[in-house]
């Protein structure tokens, strides 16, 4: 550690700052790297062996001793450390953080397995990652298909062979002679440069409003149809799971895709909407989220296919809001 006498701290000697919205598992590799030992070493060195960073949803659950640490030996403050993590979105892009081991709404599951990821949990724009070289906490929400700043799909996995972004594994050599570091925007797998990825399709305009429209509404926590942008996600990803999740049909299922013929010869989706690919999302949740926002049309919809209050929320677990305005 190195003494900063103007903070009174000893910070880590090669210390970096986060990026804007970086994940806080980027930022620790990165610092590793900076370091110039790998991130497992690192790990070790200043948090302990039993440390259980890489082999959990770090991102998602911040323990109280990690963030300690960090404010302890950083230039950062407690809420520049805590901007790191998936919790930052409490209230906003969800309404709270799941249990451990449970599902928190809209954040994509990692999959996790020891220090493995067998799910694609993480998307990555590889525009972004050519302009600076890190993984942006919003890359983590299902919500998130569209990258307005460089018009272009995200992408949920290596394009070359497929396999899950896991940037921590990309430097997990045994091989402690060499120091000879690979950057985070490789695949893991087939050491692929992701940044080399070229979209053969541009986003469609209705596609890109939806995109604006969800990230305005997760800033703002608000949007002009709901009080609360994690009630409105939350009814965004039911019935979007209700109209291609479920295998039965009933009657909300069917007004649905009467209007979306497109969507109508579409398969059902069997995976839970959290294990979604883009593609299936992108075909889906703009168009949800298009309806929501006309709740007259989407009343007009309901009525039209004979649809009541028991066909679409049966569970009893949708928000007043929606119940109120679309359904008699």
């Amino acid at each position: 550690m190195v003494f900063i006498k103007s903070i009174n701290k000893n910070i880590f000697p090669h210390y970096l700052p986060p990026e804007e919205d970086e994940l806080f598992s980027s930022w620790l590799c990165r610092l590793a790297i900076n370091h110039y030992v790998k991130p497992q070493t690192f790990i070790q060195n200043y948090f302990g062996k039993d440390f259980p960073i890489m082999n959990r949803d770090i991102d998602l659950y911040a323990p109280e001793n990690l963030i300690n640490i960090l404010e302890h030996h950083t230039p950062l403050n407690n809420y520049d450390i805590r901007k790191m993590f998936l919790t930052i979105y409490e209230s906003y892009a969800f309404e709270k953080v799941g249990e451990k081991g449970t599902y928190t709404n809209n954040i994509l599951p990692l999959g996790i397995n020891h220090r493995k990821r067998k799910r694609f949990g993480l998307s990555l724009c590889s525009c972004c990652l050519k302009n600076k070289n890190y993984y942006k906490k919003s890359w983590r929400l299902i919500t998130s298909l569209i990258c307005v700043e460089c018009n272009q799909y995200l992408l949920d996995r290596c394009f070359s062979c497929s396999a899950p972004i896991a940037f921590h594994r990309i430097n997990m050599s045994n091989n402690v002679s060499t120091m000879d570091f690979k950057p985070i925007y490789l695949c893991y797998n087939c050491n692929q440069d992701l940044r080399k990825y070229t979209p053969t399709l541009l986003p469609l305009p209705f596609e890109i409003k939806y995109q604006r429209f969800i990230d305005s509404t997760i800033q703002l926590g608000y949007n002009k149809v709901c009080s609360y942008s994690f009630f409105y996600i939350y009814t965004l990803l039911y019935l979007s799971y209700k109209v291609r999740g479920q295998r039965r049909n009933n009657r909300f299922k069917e007004a649905i895709l009467s209007i979306n013929h497109k969507l109508k010869k579409s398969s059902t989706i069997k995976e839970h909407i959290k294990y979604w690919t883009i593609e299936q999302r992108l075909e889906t949740l703009p168009f949800i989220a298009k309806l929501l926002n006309n709740p007259l049309k989407l009343k007009k919809t309901l009525i039209n296919g004979r649809v009541h209050k028991s066909y679409v929320d049966q569970d009893k677990v949708l928000p007043y809001w929606f119940i109120k305005n679309t359904i008699n």
